[in-house]
């Protein structure tokens, strides 16, 4: 009997053992092929990316606030800000947003600022008349945020004829400079708005909108390629092989064309006193001479909005897959 026991005690630690062997290895299996697709999802290629026809799509008070938020959002702190986060409840980044978006009883800033006629409230109402207006604020505002992260921040256009020289500068590295702006600058957008229009269409609220005052003047929104920067003064730098930019020499003769970009929205800030830009980086373009994709080493694998950005492009194969870093 004691025999019995002792067998059937060892066939269940058998049979628990071989459970948990094969068990393991199959929710092993399903996690594996979880992360696998959960990477799927984020691998795109730069010849998938949605064609717009220039950047007019961008200029809306949705989309700057939205970009306004973002980079707030994920703006690194100083380590003068890291000091004051650091063992208190603080969220800088928060207090950041404050001075884009903030509301009182005399006047309403959501990257634009406008002026609130308060003016039929008597003292005794002027208090609670601020709160609802904080309060439909705040309802405001974060739609902007949930609803940004839905907006196209990477593109391609196509079917472009921007004329560019290219030369040798050493034996492995070229540069390939645009010699029409004004080619480049017709994908650009600009949009003149009354401030209080902008924040009207941006909020979307009504209880708000109507004690805005109608701003005097009209302010410029912008959507622009930033290739006017000073990092693209000697043009794009092109790193490859040798005989592979010696091919393209041979082919173009020093001159060429660009048919196709793709651009990341960079940067959304006021440029002046009148204007409000926001900057497009070129991620990649395409030449007319050749099958090969010129691809800024800074984004290869890792497009995110608050990386660094250089005038570097590296030749790759059309194909070429990216991985997307999708907002937090």
């Amino acid at each position: 009997m004691k025999k019995i026991g002792t067998w059937a005690f060892v066939i269940l630690v058998a049979l628990y053992l071989i459970g948990a062997i094969f068990g393991g290895d199959e929710s092993s299996s399903s996690e594996n092929s979880e992360n696998e697709k959960s990477e799927e999802v984020l691998v795109k290629k730069y010849s998938d990316l949605p064609i717009k026809q220039d950047l007019s799509y961008f200029v809306s008070p949705q989309n700057i606030a939205g970009q306004i938020i973002l980079r707030t959002d994920k703006s690194p702190l100083s380590n003068y800000e890291k000091g004051q986060e650091f063992g208190s409840d603080r969220n800088i980044r928060e207090e950041k947003l404050q001075n884009f978006l903030n509301i009182n009883k005399y006047r309403v800033n959501a990257v634009a600022t406008a002026e609130i006629n308060s003016k039929g409230f008597s003292e005794f109402e002027i208090d609670d008349f601020e709160k609802k207006l904080k309060e439909e604020f705040a309802k405001s505002i974060q739609p902007i945020r949930d609803n940004y992260k839905n907006v196209n921040k990477h593109i391609r256009i196509v079917n472009l004829n921007i004329p560019v020289k290219y030369s040798k500068e050493s034996k492995a590295v070229a540069s390939i400079k645009i010699t029409d702006i004004t080619s480049l600058q017709k994908l650009n957008y600009s949009k003149p708005m009354l401030l209080s229009d902008f924040i009207k269409e941006e909020l979307n609220n009504e209880y708000i909108s109507q004690y805005i005052i109608t701003s005097k003047d009209k302010y410029n929104f912008e959507a622009v390629v930033n290739y006017n920067d000073s990092s693209y003064s000697g043009g794009f730098e092109v790193k490859g092989d040798a005989q592979l930019l010696n091919e393209i020499g041979k082919v173009n003769k020093g001159n060429d064309t660009i048919t196709e970009l793709t651009l990341h929205v960079w940067d959304s800030r006021t440029a002046s006193s009148k204007s409000h830009v926001t900057k497009f980086v070129i991620t990649s373009f395409k030449l007319k001479s050749i099958d090969k994709r010129f691809v800024s080493n800074y984004y290869v694998n890792k497009i995110v909005t608050a990386q660094s950005f250089s005038d570097e492009y590296l030749i790759e194969d059309n194909d070429l897959l990216m991985f997307i870093k999708e907002d937090d």
